[in-house]
């Protein structure tokens, strides 16, 4: 994949000049991607035994720890990266989702909401925010937040899914029925289309016009909640055999 090619590419640049160090940075990055995690911790912490004025540097030392289950030391490094750059809305954000993976839920709403502060429109930051109001059984409120993003940018097609989801999830099927039809006319093609079709399908126990939908975005992409439903579907119907194959 991209980010095999892209190790072989640091490799040979490293091999070449031994002394650059943004390239152990972006090595560790890469190798991140494809989970070797010991290969990164060792190309960050080569880095960082020489560099300590990085925050992305620390970030990627806190993806690392991450991948450890370590997220004390996530939180440590995150730290550090805001002691050298106090206002990094990257870091805050990280921040926040390691402080919602420890169970520190309102300490990730405090770094999600000075990030909206300083900037109302960071994307990123509304989407950290819908999912801590939905780790707090706020729906509601995280559709809100899926509603911040659409009017930063109205083609945000994840935004207007995930809010669909929302809305099955607290029973409003009408809602979510108004969602698909906006993404049927501005996304047309796309496999969350009838994936969230699929779902809303499943809700009203319209199990074989469910199927249909399913087996739509399956060929469309290899979405594993649309095999996970095409699964129920079939269980629910009986079809034991299909829905095991």
């Amino acid at each position: 994949g991209k980010y095999d090619s892209a190790e072989k590419e640091l490799l040979k640049a490293l091999k070449l000049n031994p002394s650059f160090q943004e390239a152990h940075v972006a090595l560790a990055k890469a190798y991140i991607y494809t989970r070797k995690i010991d290969e990164a911790s060792k190309e960050i912490n080569t880095y960082l035994a020489r560099t300590t004025s990085n925050p992305e540097a620390y970030e990627v030392a806190a993806a690392v720890s991450a991948g450890k289950k370590d997220l004390l030391a996530a939180e440590e490094y995150l730290h550090k990266a805001l002691e050298v750059s106090p206002g990094r809305a990257a870091s805050k954000i990280f921040l926040a989702e390691i402080y919602l993976s420890s169970g520190k839920k309102s300490e990730a709403e405090n770094q999600v909401k000075e990030v909206i502060s300083a900037d109302s429109k960071n994307k990123k930051a509304f989407y950290m925010y819908a999912k801590i109001k939905q780790s707090q059984g706020r729906m509601e409120e995280s559709i809100d937040m899926y509603r911040k993003i659409l009017e930063i940018d109205p083609k945000d097609v994840t935004a207007e899914f995930e809010m669909g989801l929302a809305y099955i999830d607290v029973k409003k099927i009408d809602k979510a029925r108004e969602v698909l039809d906006n993404m049927d006319k501005k996304h047309k093609g796309r496999p969350e289309v009838p994936y969230l079709r699929g779902l809303i399908l499943f809700n009203e126990r319209k199990l074989d016009e469910a199927i249909g939908s399913l087996q739509e975005t399956v060929k469309k992409a290899g979405i594993p909640g649309a095999y996970y439903y095409l699964g129920l579907c079939n269980l629910d119907k009986g079809n034991y055999e299909q829905a095991t194959s």
